[in-house]
């Protein structure tokens, strides 16, 4: 059985646990795993869970792979030297397929680095720091609609411009805002300029965060508007704006919720190496399904995530968000059985 790279991390931690002749329960194991995993962020940049479940199946892998771990024992131990290398072979095509999936982001970015005219080593690093604001990205891909305004904007948000866009939505109305840029953020191949819109601003007079999906901007060359004065972002901090969420979608003044989701069959084991968002955490493990908790934004995009499980999830809480999926399912049946 291949392995992926978060499944890859926990082995190593688990190894280093062991060989130092430590002796370790299942919940001992699982807190220091949830210590050491902490520092390590998935490609959200959120942190990495654990489970009994997960380290039981790992720790059966182990054992499938020669490691000297009793059967019968109530904590865990080797009771002899081993090689931890020996459990990985050269052979595993998952992680090598991860690393070609890695290189292939960083050539995708290169891509549309090539339209910004600037070193792609510099803006590797800059994008690899924690420390930058100004972009994001997540799967970049070739021949994004609009690419040729992702260097622009990106130059607005550098010299703190205020400029004027036209809009159309998918609803095909047009509007026209004048708005201060402060981030570019990639979500599931679509880009998303951030920022204050001052049309807004002056009919509310409250800060808002809006974002607009570059491929429906009608504005090949955005007007700047020189004589007004840019607000700074120092009012809004786009870690804090993203870490309750997934995706790019939050009304004004959206909280994040406490959501317990039900999961069943082989989407449980999915759910155990895929975490959908950092605050997860299974809170009861039976044999046909485990609960996981979520405090998270209600947006589209979490929806969806739900919804790609198709039968093998069930919402439990809220009462109103398990209402909602119980007349999507009902509409879904009905388009069915036509």
């Amino acid at each position: 059985m291949s392995i992926n790279k978060l499944q890859f991390e926990r082995l190593n931690i688990i190894h280093d646990l062991l060989q130092k002749n430590g002796k370790y329960s299942v919940d001992e194991l699982v807190e220091e795993l949830k210590h050491r995993l902490s520092t390590i962020k998935d490609t959200s940049g959120y942190e990495i869970g654990i489970s009994r479940r997960t380290l039981i199946s790992d720790i059966k892998y182990l054992r499938s792979k020669g490691a000297p771990i009793p059967e019968k024992s109530k904590k865990y131990s080797y009771t002899e030297s081993f090689s931890f290398l020996e459990v990985l072979g050269t052979n595993d095509t998952l992680l090598l397929d991860e690393l070609k999936g890695i290189v292939g982001k960083l050539q995708a970015f290169n891509k549309i680095n090539d339209l910004m005219n600037v070193n792609f080593d510099e803006i590797a690093l800059r994008i690899s720091d924690s420390s930058s604001k100004i972009v994001m990205f997540d799967n970049p891909i070739e021949n994004l609609e609009n690419a040729d305004l992702l260097p622009k904007f990106l130059n607005f948000i550098q010299k703190e411009q205020v400029i004027s866009i036209r809009y159309q939505n998918f609803q095909n109305q047009k509007f026209e805002d004048t708005f201060h840029p402060y981030l570019l953020k990639e979500y599931n191949g679509r880009w998303y300029i951030f920022g204050l819109s001052e049309t807004e601003y002056e009919k509310t007079g409250s800060k808002q965060i809006f974002q607009y999906p570059i491929d429906r901007i009608r504005d090949s060359n955005p007007i700047l508007k020189p004589k007004l004065a840019y607000f700074k972002s120092d009012w809004w901090n786009a870690e804090n704006h993203f870490k309750d969420m997934i995706g790019v979608t939050k009304k004004d003044g959206q909280k994040p919720e406490k959501i317990v989701l039900r999961v069943y069959g082989n989407s449980v084991d999915y759910m155990m190496s895929k975490v959908l968002h950092h605050s997860q955490r299974a809170i009861l493990e039976e044999d046909e399904y485990t609960d996981f908790e979520f405090f998270v934004i209600d947006n589209y995009e979490f929806r969806s995530k739900i919804l790609a499980l198709g039968s093998n999830a069930e919402v439990l809480e809220p009462s109103e968000l398990r209402k909602s999926f119980a007349e999507i399912t009902t509409k879904m049946r009905k388009r069915y059985l036509k």
